[in-house]
C-alpha cells in the first residue's frame, strides 16, 4: 500500500493537504484531500517530526461535525474506509458519517459504532458511486457527534479494484510547522456563539472583575513578580488582552529587590477592582505589611503609588464597597483565611475609620473562609466567597438586609460530577442587560490558577451558579454551628457545578483574541506580558542599548533563585515551547545566561563562561549535565512544557536542528504561582569587574496542540 507524504498549507483557517508526490487518479489528475482545522485536532497537534498526531476529535471542543473532502477523483465506484484507534462512550446513534458529492447525498447516517461495534482496530467502509468533480464537486466526508468523541488513524480511498488511491494518516501531518505569530492554541472562544472553560489557561489567580460601559475589567495577584497586578481588559467576558499594570514596583521592603531576603510567595495577593466617582480602585494585601490602594482616570493608567489604607500585616483579600448613600466600607480576611471583618473607609477610600468588626466566621459550614467580594443587589448585601481551600473547596454565597450581618449563607458552586476541582476565589459581574457571570479560578497544579466563566441566574434572591449536576451528589445542608461561629441561616439545596462549553455573555461579539506572549524586543518598551522577578534593577537591562535585543547586564547571584532581572511570563497552554536566540559575545568568565522554568525547584538551559570558554549546560535543582562547548557566538534554547507538567530541555546551533539534551523535569507550582518560562543572566563571582552581558533577540512562545483536554467531564 502506497502512502504519500504530505504536506501542509496553512491558509485562512483551513488545512488542505498535498501529496508530494502526485497521486494520481484513473484521469492522470492529482488527488487532494483537505480537512477543517477547526474541528480537526491532527492539523495542530505539531509536535516535532517523527511524533505521532493522535487525530481527536471531540464535539465538546470543536462542534459537532467536520468535513474532509477528496477532490480529482473521476467518475467512478470507491470504498472509503476510515480507521478509528478509538471509540469513546460507546453507544449507537452518536458518531455519524455522511458522504456527499455537491448537493448528492451519496452515502448517509453511517453510525460508526453500530458498523464497528467493540472490534479493534475499528474500521468503517462505505461504498459510493462518485461522478467526476465537474459535475457535482469534490467527494465530502463529514462526521457528526453528538456529545461525544473518536479517534481517528487514517482515511483511505479504494478504486473498484480495491487498489488504494489516496489516503491520509494522522501521523503523517505530524510535521514542525507551526502557523505564524502571534498564535495561541488555548482558544476559548469556539468563533460559534459559545465558550470553553477555562477562558484562561494561564495562572491569572485570584481574579476580580467589573464592567464600565461595554467593556470588563480583571485583575489578579502577582505576588512578588513585578509590574504587580496586571489589568486585562475584554469586549465579552472570553477574549482578553492585558493593557496595564496598578504599579511598576514595590519599595515597601528592600526585600522586595532582593536586598535583605526576598519575597517569594509575598507581596501582592488578591486584589479587588471597583470603579467609583469616575475613577477606578484596586486594592491589594501584602501579607508583610498591611492593606494598599491605587487609583486612576483609566484603566490603562497611569495609577496612582500605592496608599497603604492598613498598616498591618497578616491581612488579605481587601475589597472595598460603596453604598448608595456615599457611606465606604472595607472588608477583608486574615492570613490564613481567618473570619472576614468589615471596616467603616473614608469616603476618598485613603484609610478605614475603625478597628473592624467580624461578620462571618464558622468554621463548620464555611471553613477557610476567604477571598470575600462585596455587592448590594435588590436591597440585599452579598458576599461572595470560597469555603474549603484552594484545592477541594466551594464558593459560597452570604446575604443580609444589614451590611454588619448577621449573614445567612448557601453553598453555590461545587466540583460535582466535573474535573474542576475546587472552583475557588472570584468576582460576580453583569453584563449591560443584567445577564449575571462568575468570573474565578481552578488550581491547576504547575500551570498556577487558571480562570473559568461560570453563568449566574437568580430564584429567590439566590445566586444559581454553573450548571447542575446531573448526579445530585452536590446537594449542600448546613450542620449545627459551634458557639464561636458568627453567622446567619445556613439555607440547603442543590448545589451547580461548572460549566464546560456554554453560550457566550449576550454582549457584541469582539475580537478573537489571547494575552500576548511572544517578543521580537524590537520596540523600546516590554510586552505587558513580562514580569520581573522581584523589583528590577532598572540601569541592568536595557532594550535600546542593543536597538532590536534584550540586554540583561549580569549582577552577582549564587544561583537562579537568587539571581536579580529574571524576566518572566506565564504558562497560557497546557503543552508549549519556547524558544530564545541568545547572542553570548558579550560573555563573562563565571558568567551563567540563557532559558528557564522558574520555580521552587528551577530548571534551566543555557550557556556558562569560564576561563574564556563557553558551554552548554543545563541545570535541573542541585544536578547540572554539562553540554558541548559553544564555538559560535549564537544559540537557540528551547523549552518544551508537557501536559504532564515537565520540562524538556533542547538547543540549536543553526535554527534548524534542536538538540535534546538531559531528561524531563518537573515543574511545580511554588510561592502560591505555576511555574514559569523567563529569561536569566547572572555571574557567580562577585568581585567581578567585568560580569558580563547577555543579549537575547527574541523570545517565541509556540502552543502545541489546539488542545481537547481542557473540557474535562
Amino acid at each position: 500500500m502506497k502512502l504519500f507524504s504530505l504536506a501542509l498549507v496553512l491558509s485562512l483557517g483551513c488545512l488542505t493537504l498535498h501529496a508530494d508526490e502526485s497521486a494520481p487518479s484513473p484521469s492522470g489528475k492529482s488527488i487532494i484531500i483537505t480537512g477543517d482545522i477547526t474541528h480537526f485536532k491532527t492539523p495542530l497537534r505539531v509536535k516535532g517530526e517523527g511524533v505521532p498526531n493522535d487525530g481527536t476529535y471531540n464535539e465538546e471542543v470543536y462542534g459537532n461535525s467536520f468535513t474532509t473532502k477528496v477532490a480529482g477523483l473521476p467518475s467512478g465506484t470507491y470504498t472509503i474506509e476510515i480507521d478509528l484507534a478509538e471509540l469513546f462512550f460507546q453507544g449507537p446513534g452518536q458518531r455519524i458519517m455522511k458522504i456527499t458529492s455537491g448537493d448528492t447525498v451519496l452515502a448517509d447516517n453511517l453510525d460508526l459504532f453500530a458498523v464497528a461495534g467493540f472490534a479493534k482496530p475499528y474500521k468503517v467502509q462505505a461504498k459510493i458511486a462518485h461522478q467526476d468533480d465537474a459535475v457535482h464537486g469534490p467527494l465530502a466526508i463529514t462526521f457528526a457527534a453528538i456529545k461525544n468523541k473518536a479517534k481517528f488513524n487514517a482515511i483511505h480511498v479504494f478504486d473498484a479494484a480495491g487498489k488504494e488511491i489516496a489516503s491520509v494518516m494522522a501521523g503523517d501531518l505530524a510535521v514542525p510547522l507551526l502557523p505564524s505569530r502571534p498564535v495561541h492554541a488555548w482558544q476559548s472562544d469556539q468563533g460559534n456563539g459559545t465558550y470553553k472553560n477555562p477562558v484562561l489557561f494561564a495562572d491569572y489567580s485570584d481574579p476580580d472583575v467589573i464592567r464600565e460601559g461595554t467593556n470588563f475589567y480583571m485583575v489578579s495577584s502577582s505576588f512578588h513578580y513585578m509590574p504587580g497586578i496586571p489589568i486585562l481588559q475584554s469586549s465579552d467576558l472570553i477574549n482578553w488582552k492585558i493593557i496595564g499594570h496598578v504599579f511598576p514596583r514595590l519599595d515597601v521592603s528592600p526585600a522586595y529587590s532582593m536586598q535583605q531576603g526576598d519575597r517569594y510567595g509575598s507581596g501582592c495577593w488578591a486584589p479587588a477592582i471597583r470603579f467609583h466617582n469616575h475613577r477606578f480602585y484596586v486594592y491589594f494585601p501584602t501579607p508583610d505589611e498591611g492593606i494598599f490602594m491605587s487609583s486612576a482616570a483609566r484603566a490603562e493608567g497611569p495609577w496612582t503609588s500605592p496608599v497603604r489604607v492598613i498598616s498591618q500585616g497578616g491581612l488579605e483579600d481587601p475589597c472595598p464597597f460603596w453604598d448608595e448613600d456615599g457611606s465606604a466600607y472595607l472588608i477583608h480576611g486574615r492570613c490564613g483565611a481567618g473570619p472576614l471583618i468589615l471596616h467603616r473607609m473614608s469616603k476618598d477610600g485613603t484609610a478605614v475609620l475603625d478597628e473592624g468588626k467580624v461578620i462571618a466566621v464558622d468554621a463548620k459550614n464555611v471553613p477557610v473562609l476567604e477571598g470575600p467580594k462585596l455587592y448590594k443587589r435588590h436591597g440585599f448585601y452579598y458576599i461572595f466567597a470560597p469555603v474549603g481551600g484552594v484545592d477541594g473547596g466551594s464558593e459560597a454565597v452570604l446575604r443580609s438586609k444589614n451590611i454588619y450581618g448577621p449573614y445567612d449563607y448557601k453553598i453555590v458552586l461545587s466540583q460535582g460530577s466535573t474535573q474542576i476541582n475546587g472552583p475557588h476565589q472570584g468576582g460576580y459581574v453583569e453584563t449591560p442587560s443584567g445577564q449575571g457571570w462568575f468570573f474565578h479560578f481552578q488550581s491547576r497544579g504547575a500551570y498556577g490558577r487558571i480562570d473559568h466563566l461560570e453563568p449566574v441566574t437568580w430564584a429567590d434572591d439566590w445566586p444559581v451558579m454553573g450548571e447542575p449536576d446531573p448526579s445530585g451528589k452536590a446537594a449542600w445542608s448546613p450542620q449545627p454551628s459551634d458557639a464561636a461561629a458568627v453567622i446567619g441561616r445556613g439555607v440547603p439545596g442543590p448545589v451547580g457545578q461548572p460549566v464546560l462549553i456554554h453560550a457566550k455573555p449576550d454582549v457584541p461579539q469582539g475580537p478573537i483574541q489571547t494575552p500576548q506572549t511572544s517578543d521580537e524586543f524590537d520596540g523600546p518598551d516590554l510586552g505587558l506580558q513580562w514580569e520581573w522577578n522581584h523589583n528590577p534593577v532598572d540601569e541592568k537591562w536595557s532594550l535600546v542599548q542593543r536597538p532590536g535585543f534584550l540586554r540583561l547586564q549580569a549582577l552577582p547571584a549564587s544561583d537562579l533563585l537568587h539571581a536579580r532581572n529574571t524576566l518572566t511570563q506565564m504558562l497560557a497552554d497546557p503543552e508549549m515551547e519556547a524558544t530564545t536566540l541568545l547572542d553570548t559575545k558579550a560573555m563573562a568568565d563565571h558568567q551563567k545566561a540563557g532559558l528557564c522554568m522558574l520555580c521552587a525547584t528551577p530548571s534551566w538551559i543555557g550557556v556558562v563562561q569560564e576561563g574564556g570558554h563557553r558551554h552548554i549546560i543545563l541545570q535541573s535543582g542541585t544536578r547540572e549535565k554539562a553540554g558541548p562547548e559553544l564555538v559560535q557566538d549564537t544559540i537557540q534554547l528551547r523549552v518544551h512544557i508537557a501536559a504532564d507538567q515537565t520540562a524538556s530541555y533542547s538547543y540549536s546551533l543553526d535554527g534548524r536542528e534542536f538538540i535534546p539534551i538531559g531528561a524531563p523535569t518537573q515543574i511545580v507550582f511554588s510561592w502560591w504561582k505555576g511555574a514559569r518560562p523567563g529569561l536569566f543572566s547572572f555571574n557567580t563571582d562577585p568581585s567581578g569587574s567585568n560580569l558580563g552581558t547577555a543579549d537575547f533577540d527574541w523570545f517565541h512562545y509556540d502552543p502545541i496542540t489546539s488542545y481537547a483536554e481542557g473540557v474535562e467531564r
